[in-house]
């Protein structure tokens, strides 16, 4: 049912239904609205003081055509061709500045090329870090892997390190939140005493909780 004029109208086949049965029962509606609000008297108000102001001699810089008129912002005289140059000299002062920011004309190739880069560069931004730098996470990987399989390997679960160690950073010493989720600086992480790539083992006595920050500036120091 519209909720303007009361008549039932069909919905439609896909999406969501209209709450009025056509553009003019919306634009009632609307119209209502601003005359509950002030809206109207104010557009009231204004229409009349656009009428009562006194018209003057606009000269269309283009063509050199004069006419009356009581709007500020003109820029042309209306006709075609000379919207068409307005736009020609609009262009031409921001190819301008363009030049002069980047040494060189933007064409409709680098037009396009920057706008993808753009929208690169904010895709890249939304990406996590491991999809954003997928070969070098790739090539970390299967490092690690290849230093774990050298290696002594105990299997456990990092939970049973963070509660041994009562969820407090073995590097600086305070406390670290469970509640806090990767990729945060103050997360949990596991950190390896002796770090794999100087021959230490993967046990529950070489390992220990520590914040993720705290860990990432260890690096594979001992200290």
């Amino acid at each position: 049912m519209c909720t303007e004029c009361g008549i039932a109208f069909p919905a439609p086949k896909r999406g969501p239904v209209g709450t009025y049965c056509s553009p003019s029962c919306r634009a009632a509606a609307g119209y209502v609205r601003a005359r509950a609000d002030g809206r109207a008297a104010q557009w009231a108000a204004d229409s009349r003081a656009r009428r009562a102001k006194p018209a003057t001699v606009f000269v269309c810089p283009f063509c050199g055509s004069e006419f009356p008129t009581v709007r500020d912002d003109r820029k042309t005289c209306g006709a075609p061709e000379c919207r068409q140059a307005l736009t020609a000299r609009r262009m031409a002062a921001y190819q301008r500045n363009y030049k002069e920011q980047h040494g060189r004309w933007q064409s409709a190739q680098h037009h396009h090329s920057d706008r993808a880069r753009a929208r690169r560069r904010e895709r890249q931004a939304e990406m996590p870090a491991r999809q954003r730098y997928a070969a070098q996470y790739k090539a970390y990987d299967s490092a690690r892997r290849l230093t774990l399989k050298a290696a002594r390997v105990e299997v456990f679960e990092p939970r049973e390190i963070f509660e041994r160690d009562a969820w407090t950073c073995g590097i600086c010493g305070e406390p670290v939140d469970p509640a806090i989720a990767w990729p945060s600086g103050r997360s949990a992480s596991l950190d390896h005493v002796i770090p794999l790539s100087g021959g230490g083992e993967h046990s529950r006595r070489n390992t220990r909780c520590t914040h993720l920050a705290c860990n990432l500036a260890k690096g594979s120091r001992l200290t």
